[in-house]
């Protein structure tokens, strides 16, 4: 659903008149403005995956610890938040696209699942409610790789924000290495992400 939705875009500009050139280039500018914003209802199947460790999902079970996950600039999942609840998770997606979506640009969105269509129905009323500019919601089930790494009750939204990557403008540089490629940002939630990629460290999830 989230490259459908882009296509879905792209089938919009082409009515609006622009040539197959021209559609071509809107791709290539406003694909990485395409954000998914994803949480999971259970660790097991990540420590499977072997993206936690059996206590971090042990624990984060016993303390309904549910991980917030994105799509990097280079289509990888990163693990970039925590949250207690699912509901917690629920406003934590939409508390995305209310920063960064804008009503011009998300009439129409997305959302996906994992076998769990009554909190599909619950997140698109919470985007409905806090993003009156949305018009239409499109829903339907994850692919059969996502919902093997992410198990039943994965919830994944998509629209178009201003940028991808959570870290963007938000990073304060802190210089710890004479080698400016090994240098720390530490961003407003207190991760590390290097200065090139921005990509989250390992062991953010349990909090190391």
């Amino acid at each position: 659903l989230g490259q459908g939705l882009l296509v879905w875009h792209a089938c919009r500009k082409r009515n609006e008149g622009l040539d197959l050139d021209q559609l071509a280039d809107w791709v290539e500018n406003n694909k990485l403005r395409l954000c998914h914003w994803v949480t999971v209802d259970d660790l097991d199947h990540l420590k499977r995956g072997g993206r936690v460790s059996a206590t971090t999902a042990f624990v984060g079970g016993l303390l309904n610890i549910k991980p917030i996950i994105h799509v990097d600039n280079d289509g990888k999942l990163e693990t970039v938040g925590k949250v207690r609840g699912r509901k917690a998770a629920m406003e934590y997606l939409v508390k995305q696209m209310v920063e960064t979506g804008s009503a011009e640009d998300n009439e129409t969105i997305t959302i996906a699942h994992g076998d769990c269509p009554e909190d599909a129905a619950a997140l698109e009323a919470l985007v409905r409610q806090r993003c009156p500019y949305v018009k239409n919601v499109i829903t339907g089930y994850v692919g059969g790789v996502i919902g093997a790494h992410t198990g039943p009750g994965v919830l994944v939204v998509f629209f178009l924000g201003s940028k991808r990557c959570p870290h963007q403008r938000s990073c304060s540089r802190q210089r710890t290495h004479s080698n400016d490629s090994h240098n720390e940002y530490i961003c407003k939630n207190g991760i590390k992400c290097t200065p090139h990629s921005h990509k989250v460290w390992p062991g953010m999830l349990n909090g190391t």
